[in-house]
């Protein structure tokens, strides 16, 4: 956030706990006299002790929470400014929905005419140890295909809310962070050990449309632990690699987050409620700045792609292509693009640091086969988060595979704003 932001919400903080004191008369009434040089009473209000008020205030998880709770903005641009078309893109809903074991808040959508970012917080109103998993989200009744998230968001990861892990206390309430990229009407609610990418690989995408009135609905699992927590490492996690003491479910502690896919049979979690929470939403047609390649046949002198589609906007992008059969010898079925703004790129090259490449958001690529195994086009398609600084003129597109990045494979795309420029723009 930046400083003036972060003053708004300490100052919006402050007065709401301290604006019991504007209604007291014997209080206004002391500091009135002191302004007129009245002799000091004991138990005066000093400037001082306002501001010690406020310190402590603000030294109180809760009020902390409140003022500081990342905001999407942060998410969608880690360390970075957004940009201020972005910035009057995000609604503030701050709609609360309540039962007697979770409350889920939407506190802030942003819709970009494609995708629909959302923040959420959920919280433990209980006071006992639960487990909770956040999935099935619809939008006007139709299921919605989640893009990127921060966890918890997915049929098999468990939030661990309240309780204790080795004597340390876990939080009662997260707030967490989901993309959503289009529709389906076909999507199945499974609840089987099928994975979440293989059941959305067989369905058949909607995009995401404008709508002044639209419902946004949650559905929340509830589970009480029938056992104690155990900690688990980052990699353990990731991994599932772990093993289970008897009677103890693996958690991660510092962030409370369970694989409910590693736990073992029977469960040691007991489903007590399942919820779904429904949220009207704003989804106004809007028009955001938009660069984008012309279709068509791009070379070096190493190879030669097939670009069929390329845009990206400070809320995201997407680029769809192709290499010819016989793909170049640095390709593997774990080879991916790196794509990289042109203003950057020499940056990254002197420090051979692939990181400042645009972010992606999810991306695909293979060496496909005929029937007779012999190789054919080599595909990819990759999403881009968010872009923070101005949008660039060009991209320089780098081959990088597990081991290295193929710096000599870079390919300049000169990018225009608009709509994508006739195929005849494509140049050498």
């Amino acid at each position: 956030m930046r400083d003036e932001q972060i003053m708004e919400k300490v100052r919006a903080s402050v007065n709401q706990c301290t604006k019991a004191l504007d209604a007291s008369p014997s209080l206004r009434s002391r500091i009135l006299e002191q302004a007129k040089g009245a002799p000091p009473v004991k138990k005066k209000f000093s400037a001082a002790l306002a501001l010690a008020l406020a310190l402590m205030l603000l030294s109180t998880s809760a009020l902390a929470a409140a003022i500081f709770r990342p905001d999407i903005l942060s998410w969608l641009f880690p360390g970075r400014e957004a940009p201020e078309e972005t910035v009057k893109l995000v609604q503030h809903n701050e709609d609360t929905q309540k039962s007697e074991n979770a409350a889920l808040t939407l506190n802030q959508t942003l819709f970009d005419g494609k995708e629909l970012s959302v923040s959420f917080t959920l919280q433990n109103p209980t006071g006992q140890p639960l487990v909770y998993t956040v999935h099935h989200a619809k939008l006007n009744g139709m299921p919605l295909l989640a893009g990127t998230a921060q966890l918890p968001y997915g049929n098999y990861t468990g939030q661990a809310l309240g309780g204790q892990v080795n004597g340390t206390a876990l939080q009662t309430e997260d707030t967490f962070f989901v993309s959503f990229i289009g529709t389906s009407d076909t999507m199945e609610e499974s609840e089987n050990n099928a994975s979440e990418k293989s059941m959305l690989s067989s369905v058949v995408q909607s995009p995401l449309q404008p709508s002044d009135e639209a419902i946004l609905t949650v559905r929340v699992d509830v589970f009480e632990p029938l056992a104690e927590y155990t900690p688990v490492s980052q990699t353990e996690y990731d991994t599932g690699e772990y093993d289970i003491v008897t009677d103890k479910l693996p958690v991660l502690a510092d962030k409370g987050l369970m694989n409910m896919a590693s736990l073992p049979q029977p469960s040691r979690l007991k489903k007590i409620e399942s919820l779904e929470f429904s949220f009207p939403i704003e989804m106004k047609e809007t028009k955001v700045t938009t660069v984008s390649a012309a279709p068509g046949e791009y070379h070096n002198s190493l190879y030669t792609l097939r670009l069929d589609h390329f845009t990206l906007t400070h809320t995201g992008g997407k680029i769809e292509g192709s290499l010819p059969n016989p793909a170049p010898a640095f390709l593997t079925e774990q080879s991916f693009l790196s794509v990289f703004p042109e203003d950057v790129f020499e940056q990254a090259l002197a420090s051979n640091d692939h990181t400042l490449a645009l972010r992606m958001a999810s991306f695909s690529s293979g060496m496909s086969t005929t029937p007779d195994l012999v190789p054919a086009d080599f595909h990819f398609d990759a999403d881009f988060r968010s872009h923070a600084g101005t949008l660039p003129k060009g991209v320089y597109l780098v081959w990088l595979d597990d081991e290295q990045t193929y710096w000599d494979t870079a390919l300049y795309v000169p990018l225009h704003q608009g709509s994508a420029p006739s195929p005849a723009d494509a140049v050498d």
